[in-house]
């Protein structure tokens, strides 16, 4: 009888009380197991130089594959930018915040051509 009582004064709501408090850090982890990056075919040298004296000629924003590795073996995300600078074999490329990634031929597994968001958009 009691338990009738209760069970019409109060009605859990079961996992859906528990659905705020996902902490930002979770949702987060979330997102990057559903975008986790693959390894795209490596190019030929000669094909990496075509596409690289392409981008430097037109200054066209490139996405650049690194061959580093995150700690569960997934490719890094993509550097994405416009060359700024060869020196050697190191290759500077600026990102749309401005920051300066440099990468050696030697770190370059997959090259295309990429697009920067114009901030304006």
């Amino acid at each position: 009888m009691l338990e009738e009582v209760i069970s019409m004064a109060y009605r859990d709501r079961g996992m859906q009380k528990w659905q705020g408090m996902i902490l930002s850090e979770h949702t987060e982890q979330l997102e990057q197991a559903k975008r986790k990056l693959s390894w795209l075919p490596q190019q030929s040298e000669e094909c990496l130089v075509e596409i690289l004296s392409y981008a430097v000629t037109k200054q066209h924003a490139i996405m650049i594959q690194r061959l580093t590795e995150d700690e569960n073996g997934y490719p890094l995300p993509f550097v994405v930018g416009r060359i700024v600078g060869v020196e050697d074999d190191r290759m500077f490329i600026r990102d749309m915040a401005g920051e300066i990634t440099v990468l050696t031929f030697d770190d370059i597994n997959h090259i295309s051509e990429g697009t920067i968001e114009k901030w304006y958009r």
